[in-house]
């Protein structure tokens, strides 16, 4: 297997658009009738974007890989920077990830700690390999995997099932 080449990132852009999608799924949610609240200083660096105000009050943390569709991989990042990186230490119960382009409707719905058990048996089967450095000129550095999509089929949805899953876990105590 070949090693993933580098590539450059700029941290300030790829958080504006997390912040895009964060802001687009707390609209569609709400207009579904479940009312979202903004984390607090705490809660962000806890890895949590939003919570829900009713029911079970699940917590939320937003991705958005746009080069997902064109790679077929999703980046989880491992370690961003001299820290460990927002898969290994989200507390959040529920992370959202937007995959591909504005107009693409597939997103993951998985608990951190799931990703977490993926990623260490994606590990076993294949070698480090898989794992890549992507850094910006400032020498900001993330370090993480290049999942394929095709492997989590089972956590994706379409934004219509996605919202319908969403209300069912927060009134329910079940997992996906």
């Amino acid at each position: 297997m070949s090693k993933l080449p580098t590539q450059k990132m700029n941290f300030n852009t790829q958080l504006k658009v997390g912040q895009q999608f964060e802001a687009s799924l707390q609209e569609t949610l709400s207009k579904a009738g479940l009312k979202t609240k903004a984390a607090n200083k705490t809660q962000q660096n806890q890895g949590i974007d939003f919570t829900l105000t009713s029911g079970k009050k699940l917590s939320i943390e937003c991705k958005w890989d746009k080069k997902s569709r064109q790679t077929g991989n999703i980046f989880m990042e491992v370690v961003t920077g001299s820290k460990m990186g927002c898969v290994m230490t989200c507390k959040a119960d529920y992370m959202v990830w937007k995959l591909g382009y504005e107009d693409d409707d597939d997103y993951l719905l998985v608990k951190p700690y799931q990703l977490i058990e993926y990623l260490v048996k994606f590990s076993k089967e294949r070698d480090t390999s898989h794992f890549k450095t992507c850094r910006n000129s400032n020498g900001y550095a993330a370090v993480g995997s290049a999942i394929p999509v095709k492997s989590l089929d089972k956590y994706i949805y379409s934004s219509r099932w996605l919202v319908e899953k969403i209300k069912e876990l927060n009134a329910k105590d079940k997992t996906v």
